[in-house]
């Protein structure tokens, strides 16, 4: 059949067990739906000694079939199964007259990467029927493992096969959103995306730098107006149109010649001071500048700086609304807002000067010790696990009607003010992968928090609803 001038070809395979003939039953691709139609219609349920079935066999059939596109996102496995295969790691006291294993000594670790890496399957997403099958897909993503963790998707449907439909769309949805990204990411690199940029790290404190010294930057300010509220912010994102920003303010900087940190994954950290009345006169605050690893023109393009500070102001609104829905609870959290400097350093002995972009942020003093809370790509920080801010993450999903999570939460318990100060992190977007720069990882993003994200006290007092990707609660 035709999509909008793409042509879909559907193909079953229909597996039983060892002792039924035939045990697997293949239709291969097909742009004729009917054709399709009549072969699922044509098959029985039968045969089988015990409960558990040659599901090995099935997915074996699946990998020597000759896919047809190269085009990963293309290529989605829907598996539905109301019985586990053979062998006790992949099940709980269903009958199985072979509990050693599959009897034809497939390898299903062997048969997953053939299907995702040799054939460049998208996504295999499996619906269960029962709860027969939950270990054995568990067993499946340990298989899998790694950053490939994800690629197995699951959902229950019983025996509301509507909600077969909206697993289908997820999986579709997810593989070509995971496509996209990786896509914007490539983009992203732009020239020159493997040069990294030589720094010095210094640890002594801002107090100790000769400033005197220190070259003069003279430019602007450019900052956000946070929205409002959620609706207001979702206008934005549904429209795509950037946060509203105030007006340029004169700035005037000085910038350490060395970094102070080395634990931002994309970013390098150096004390500053400024002034917005003349240079001679910079405050004694202190602030932090923070340029790009990566020394291509576009990680240190105006789009690119402004990307990381919309992404951080997105965070910054979501936090207020969150601590407003919260009330006092439990503890505040708090993101650093950030702004944008674009000007020139002018070379005092020269007439020459560059132009200079970046971020900026307050230097959060008093606090303890940095701690990354969860990551961009599912990882929790057990150790160091918060309720609050976990809870944080799974709100902003919820609130934003699952078009954006904030992740790679990290920041300090500010002891003094006694809330949490967070900054650095990422935003998933789930209807625009190329906003919010290239750690938006989009709904393969949203899926994989799930997936390590444990409700607790704090989601249960919200009403948080649990996502389909959440493990099982013991």
């Amino acid at each position: 059949m035709s999509q909008g001038g793409t042509e879909v070809l559907d193909r079953s395979a229909v597996y039983r067990d060892y002792s039924d003939n035939p045990n697997v039953e293949v239709f291969d691709f097909s742009s004729d739906l009917s054709q399709f139609s009549t072969f699922v219609r044509s098959i029985q349920a039968k045969g089988g000694a015990d409960q558990c079935e040659d599901v090995f066999s099935g997915l074996e059939s699946l990998a020597k079939l000759s896919w047809k596109s190269q085009n990963q996102s293309s290529k989605v496995i829907f598996h539905l199964a109301d019985a586990p295969c053979h062998g006790r790691r992949f099940h709980d006291d269903c009958g199985d007259d072979y509990p050693g294993g599959d009897k034809l000594g497939h390898d299903i670790c062997k048969l997953l990467h053939d299907l995702s890496y040799g054939k460049s399957i998208g996504k295999y997403s499996f619906s269960h029927i029962n709860s027969t099958t939950k270990k054995m897909i568990q067993q499946f993503k340990l298989c899998v493992g790694g950053d490939k963790s994800d690629w197995i998707m699951e959902d229950t449907i019983g025996s509301d096969t509507a909600k077969l439909t909206t697993h289908v769309t997820r999986a579709i949805t997810a593989s070509v959103s995971e496509s996209m990204s990786t896509a914007s990411k490539a983009l992203a690199a732009g020239p020159g995306g493997g040069k990294a940029r030589i720094y010095t790290i210094n640890k002594e404190p801002a107090g100790s730098i000769n400033w005197a010294s220190r070259p003069l930057l003279k430019g602007v300010r450019i900052k956000h107006i946070l929205p409002s509220s959620v609706a207001d912010l979702l206008e934005s994102i549904d429209a795509k149109d950037p946060l509203l920003e105030e007006t340029k303010k004169p700035y005037f900087m000085k910038v350490a010649a060395n970094v102070f940190a080395d634990d931002g994954g994309c970013r390098l950290p150096y004390y500053a001071r400024l002034s917005t009345i003349c240079e001679d006169e910079l405050s004694d605050e202190i602030w932090v500048v923070k340029l790009s690893r990566s020394l291509s023109e576009k990680s240190n393009s105006l789009e690119a700086y402004k990307d990381q500070m919309e992404t951080q102001s997105v965070a910054s609104a979501l936090a207020l609304f969150f601590v407003d829905a919260v009330g006092k609870k439990v503890q505040k959290i708090h993101y650093t807002m950030v702004n944008t400097f674009v000007g020139r350093e002018k070379d005092p002995v020269e007439t020459s000067s560059r132009m200079m972009i970046f971020n900026f942020e307050r230097f959060i003093e008093g606090g303890d010790e940095i701690c990354k809370f969860n990551s961009n790509f599912g990882h929790v920080n057990l150790k160091e696990y918060v309720a609050v801010v976990q809870a944080f993450s799974h709100w902003t999903y919820h609130i934003t009607g699952k078009k954006l999570m904030v992740v790679d939460v990290q920041g300090i318990w500010d002891s003094k003010r006694k809330q949490y100060v967070l900054f650095d992190p990422a935003v998933h977007c789930s209807c625009d992968v190329l906003r919010f720069g290239n750690t938006n990882l989009g709904i393969r993003g949203m899926d994989k928090f799930f997936m390590t994200h444990s409700c607790n006290s704090v989601c249960k007092s919200l009403g948080l609803p649990r996502h389909p990707m959440q493990p099982l609660e013991s």
